[in-house]
């Protein structure tokens, strides 16, 4: 997706892009924490905290996780 993304939309706004998809993470039962971009996705001008099935990369236990926003 995110390089579908980069062909068609301008570098500056690809930028804006990825800044916004780092602010939303993960966080495992085992405290480890990451963002969506890092495991491939994006997020951009996006609402709510909706619950997904992830395998943590440090711990391996797959199990739905609540998206978080950073501040």
């Amino acid at each position: 997706m995110r390089d579908l993304l980069a062909r068609i939309l301008p570098e500056s706004v690809m930028e804006r892009v990825e800044k916004e998809s780092r602010r939303w993470y993960y966080e495992c039962s085992c405290g480890h924490e990451f963002d969506i971009w890092s495991m491939g996705g994006v997020r951009y001008k996006a609402a709510g905290h909706p619950r997904r099935l992830v395998t943590c990369p440090e711990c391996g236990k797959t199990d739905f996780l609540r998206l978080n926003k950073r501040k």
